[in-house]
């Protein structure tokens, strides 16, 4: 304001004194000196005339900044005041600070009822009540009511007391729900997931620890899964323990290990291998492969296409193998069969315990049909006979009850207690009954006994017959010792060697020779050809064509 009054009257001044001289040059010739005179004046009034200007211009600049220094001085005053009353209230509050860092004292409690957001924030996310969040690049959305979310990147924590530390893409979709780290992992209501990816935890109070793309469903509730891929806990409280493309489908069922399992049955259990399924109560496969346990409290060890459908039923290895009876065992071999109570079968092929308690140990196509029956070995044995027996052999059948049968082929334990051993074609018919070695021979008697030899039949109560051939111990407790076609049918009778002889006297005796008769009671031949001993008692010492008819006589005389 002053400076432009100054520059007002400085520039008055000179115009008045230019205006009074250009009067006097009109009026009259000016001298030099007045000139002069008149020149000075009007320099000197023109430089006063600029510095009155430019003190003027200095005044008002210095008007100007004594106005900022007193807006200044206020704000100062008003910074200074502020800063008295946050130097109180901080002396007042719980945090003390110093170098840019403020800690809060040990009896200090703090309230914040809509939540704390540390990081940046994102404006695309509908922040629940009560919330905190530690968002480094403003991606993640604590959006339900009293959540966290605590680092990571693009995490959500979607419905109430709902948490997520770490990873990326985490969502916890139901309340009190936790996910901490991992990729994409999606956690229900009540639900916990420990890292991994793709995870999704949906069953109440199911928890997954790690892996990928497993699955606990919204009926497995309290179902664990422990890494793995592909896995899935559908059955209230079942557990997955690794693997890979499994199914724990039953309550309280478990998996562990192996690929392509199902554990549909209630506590069910696999352990290990491929394509194993355990499908009914209790049941439990461990390693193997194709293998099917659905009889509850089944069980198969190893193997691959076993079956084991009876209650209680166990396979341990071998394949093919079918346990359908209860109580039923089948121990390694391969298209065996255990079909009725308590039966079971030892390795081999093709065997078949098809009757309770009964039981084939290896062998091929043996077949224990028979109560209690057992087939040790062989092939093509059959034990129809309760408590039957067979000890290797081939082809051969123990149908009589607790009839027995070792080694040989194509014999036949048919009488009960009978027995056969070795030979081949040979039958024991009745009771007590026995053949040893031999061909085509028959114990057709009770008790009776052929021991070795070809084509003797035995038909008499403990009748005996010890090698030959085509001989005939029909009478009771008779007795054959070789020979050749010989027929003893009396009783306690005896041939010793010999061909085509008969003894058809009780207690009568043939000792060598051909077609000798011993007919009479007692009677007796030694050797010789066509020889006739008729009489009680009587005998013939050899020769040919001899006869003794009456009793107790003698040839030769």
């Amino acid at each position: 304001m002053w400076s432009a009054a100054i520059n007002a009257i400085s520039l008055a001044t000179g115009l008045v004194c230019f205006s009074h001289l250009h009067r006097q040059m009109l009026a009259r010739t000016l001298t030099k000196d007045e000139l002069n005179e008149s020149v000075n004046f009007m320099v000197n009034e023109r430089v006063n005339f600029m510095v009155n200007e430019k003190v003027g211009f200095m005044h008002n600049k210095i008007d100007k900044q004594r106005t900022q220094i007193r807006r200044l001085k206020q704000e100062f005053q008003r910074i200074k005041k502020h800063r008295r009353k946050l130097t109180r209230r901080l002396k007042e509050s719980d945090f003390s600070c110093k170098d840019g860092w403020c800690i809060a004292t040990e009896e200090a409690k703090y309230l914040f009822p809509n939540g704390i957001v540390v990081g940046k924030k994102n404006g695309k996310c509908n922040y629940g009540d009560s919330i905190f969040s530690v968002d480094v690049d403003g991606k993640s959305c604590p959006s339900g009511d009293g959540s966290v979310v605590l680092s990571g990147k693009k995490n959500k924590a979607i419905s109430g007391r709902s948490v997520v530390i770490g990873g990326d893409n985490n969502q916890a979709q139901g309340d009190n729900s936790i996910i901490v780290g991992g990729f994409a992992n999606v956690a229900g209501p009540t639900t916990n997931i420990f890292g991994g990816e793709k995870n999704v935890a949906l069953g109440l109070h199911s928890v997954i620890f790690g892996g990928i793309s497993n699955n606990a469903t919204r009926h497995a509730g309290s179902s664990n899964i422990f890494g793995g891929k592909n896995n899935m806990a559908s059955g209230k409280g079942s557990m997955i323990f690794g693997g890979f493309d499994s199914n724990a489908e039953g309550e309280e069922s478990m998996l562990a290990l192996g690929r392509e399992n199902n554990a549909i049955g209630d506590s069910s259990m696999i352990i290990g291998g491929e394509q194993n399924e355990a499908s009914d109560y209790m049941s439990a496969i461990v390693m193997g492969r194709h293998n099917i346990a659905n009889g509850d409290f089944s069980l198969i060890l190893g193997g691959s296409d076993n079956i084991a459908s009876g209650s209680a039923s166990i396979i341990i290895g071998g394949s093919d193998n079918i346990a359908s009876g209860y109580g039923s065992i089948i121990v390694g071999g391969s298209n065996n069969n255990g079909t009725s109570d308590f039966s079971a079968v030892f390795s081999g092929f093709g065997n078949v315990a098809s009757a309770s308690y009964s039981s084939v140990f290896g062998g091929v196509i043996n077949k224990a049909i028979a109560a209690d029956s057992n087939i040790f070995g062989g092939w093509y044995n059959i034990a129809t006979g309760k408590r039957s027996m067979i000890f290797g052999s081939f082809y051969s059948n123990a149908t009589g009850e607790e009839s027995m049968l070792a080694l040989g082929r194509e014999n036949n334990a048919i009488g009960d207690s009978s027995m056969i051993v070795g030979g081949e074609k040979n039958n024991a018919t009745e009771f007590l009954s026995a053949a040893v070695m031999g061909r085509n021979n028959v114990a057709d008697g009770d008790s009776s006994v052929v021991l070795g030899g070809s084509n003797n039949i035995a038909s008499g109560s403990a009748s005996i017959i010890i090698g030959g051939s085509n001989n005939m111990a029909n009478g009771n407790l008779s007795l054959i010792s070789g020979g050749e076609g010989n027929k003893v049918e009396g009783t306690f009778s005896f041939a010793s060697g010999g061909k085509e002889n008969a003894l058809k006297g009780d207690y009568s005796s043939v000792t060598g020779g051909e077609k000798n008769k011993a007919t009479g009671i007692f009677s007796s031949i030694s050797g010789g050809f066509n020889n006739f001993a008729k009489g009680g008692h009587a005998s013939v010492l050899g020769g040919q064509n001899k006869k003794a008819k009456k009793d107790f006589s003698t040839y030769p005389k």
